[in-house]
Formats: structure tokens, C-alpha cells, sequence
């Protein structure tokens, strides 16, 4: 009698088990490259936007600060750096809290004023950043912190 009939389903457990395992350890090993930022998808609870996919983040972050380097005005790079960090969203949590902390650093090495986006201007405040990121047309955005710098 053959009894190969009954190996089958082990091997094949062995070997969805070996898959699970590669795919494991690759995972693991993504995280010890790219430390820090997120390694899964994110969606926005308030936002139509979906920021790029998990595995360009450490492609994308030098390249955001050398944008942002290479920029000379400050209240620019304040903008631009606050903006195009939200639209990368390197981060499972916390990325509004750092754009807006960024903007602030670059916005006072250029003596302006730290600027505060207050509760009640939170809906304009979000539909301009979806304008700039979904529409790809940062200057509503752009008005409303010149508005907010302006009144700080």
C-alpha cells in the first residue's frame, strides 16, 4: 500500500509554514533597516488623501530634507516642510504634531513668530492640507499660515 497520500499534508503545512516564516523574517528585517517609521498602511480618519505606501518612507524622508535644506527662505521651507512631512506620514501616529512642531523650528530661524493652528480653525486648516495634498495646490494652505503667522 502507499502511504505518500499521508505526507502530503504535512509537507504542505511545512511549507506554508516556511513561507510564513521568509515572509517573517523579511518583515523583521525591513524594520531593522528602516527604524522608526511605519511599516504598515495608514489612512486618514479626516482625509480623502492616502499617503504613499510604507516602503518608499526611507526613500522619501532624505529627500524631503534635502528639499527642505536646500530652500533659503525660511517661511518656505515652514510651508513646504510642514506640508510635504504630512503628505509622507512617516509615522503610525503623531505626524500633524511634528509637521506643525517642524514648521514652528523653521518658521523662528527665520524670526518669525511661533504659530499656533487653533481648534476652531481646524476644519479650514485640514481642508487646505487636502487641497494641497489631493489637488496637488498648496496656496490655499500657503494663505492660511501666512493668515496664522500673520495674527501670531
Amino acid at each position: 500500500m502507499n502511504e505518500d497520500w499521508c505526507q502530503a499534508p504535512q509537507l504542505q503545512g511545512e511549507l506554508r509554514e516556511a513561507n510564513v516564516h521568509q515572509r517573517i523574517e523579511s518583515l523583521a528585517a525591513e524594520v531593522r533597516r528602516n527604524p522608526g517609521y511605519r511599516h504598515d498602511p495608514v489612512y486618514l480618519r479626516t482625509s480623502r488623501y492616502v499617503p504613499p505606501r510604507w516602503e518608499v518612507v526611507p526613500d522619501a524622508m532624505p529627500t524631503l530634507f534635502d528639499l527642505l535644506e536646500d530652500e533659503s527662505e525660511p517661511a518656505v521651507r515652514a510651508v513646504l516642510g510642514h506640508w510635504l512631512f504630512g503628505y509622507v506620514h512617516p509615522y503610525p501616529d503623531g505626524n500633524g504634531r511634528i509637521a506643525r512642531f517642524l514648521m514652528n523650528t523653521m518658521l523662528a530661524s527665520g524670526g518669525y513668530p511661533w504659530t499656533v493652528v487653533r481648534i476652531e480653525d481646524r476644519a479650514a486648516y485640514l481642508e487646505a492640507l487636502d487641497r494641497a495634498s489631493i489637488d496637488m495646490d498648496i496656496g490655499p494652505f500657503t494663505e492660511f499660515m501666512a493668515d496664522r503667522v500673520k495674527g501670531a
